[in-house]
């Protein structure tokens, strides 16, 4: 999983697992808490969603932050993607069951721009650049461009099915 992309079984390897498994606790921790507090009864689903939150956002800085920055790296993806899941159910009606543009895209942005934050080594990470700021400015200018190369790719790929085969079934096979 994470560590297998190091091909190793050093301190990198397990300090990408040791994170992943940190942040994810955390994560399903204050996502059943804030129901708990919310709801009043926390549900397994809102476990599981919690975990999966911790988890997307850990993924980027598996390996560059510490137990403490993966503690809190849990902390906001959790909150965050739970008050996205409620705005995009409630506020938008948005019809959205498994949760994927609130857990997923809230996740992994918490989790890109979180990398550029707790990598530092105030927070127990590996301190990638210096500075906390222009490695935060190099994750801003990471996420932007891979929306943005996306984006652009789903467009080109949209249209060209559109002209080939339609995207739309005609009426009469409704």
């Amino acid at each position: 999983m994470i560590a297998g992309s190091y091909l190793s079984a050093d301190v990198k390897a397990m300090t990408s697992v040791y994170s992943a498994i940190v942040a994810t606790a955390t994560a399903a921790l204050v996502w059943i808490s804030a129901e708990r507090m919310t709801k009043t009864v926390p549900s397994p689903l809102g476990l599981m969603w919690g975990a999966m939150a911790g988890l997307v956002a850990s993924l980027s800085a598996a390996g560059y932050v510490g137990p403490i920055g993966a503690a809190l790296l849990g902390l906001f993806s959790g909150l965050s993607c739970l008050f996205l899941t409620s705005v995009i159910r409630n506020r938008i009606s948005h019809d959205e069951r498994l949760n994927v543009l609130s857990i997923l895209a809230g996740g992994g942005l918490i989790g890109m721009i979180g990398t550029g934050v707790f990598s530092a080594e105030a927070f127990g990470g590996t301190g990638l650049i210096s500075e906390m700021a222009t490695q935060v400015l190099n994750q801003i200018y990471g996420l932007v461009s891979t929306a943005l190369w996306s984006g652009l790719a789903s467009v080109i790929i949209l249209k060209t099915l559109d002209v080939a085969v339609g995207l739309k079934p005609p009426v009469t096979t409704k």
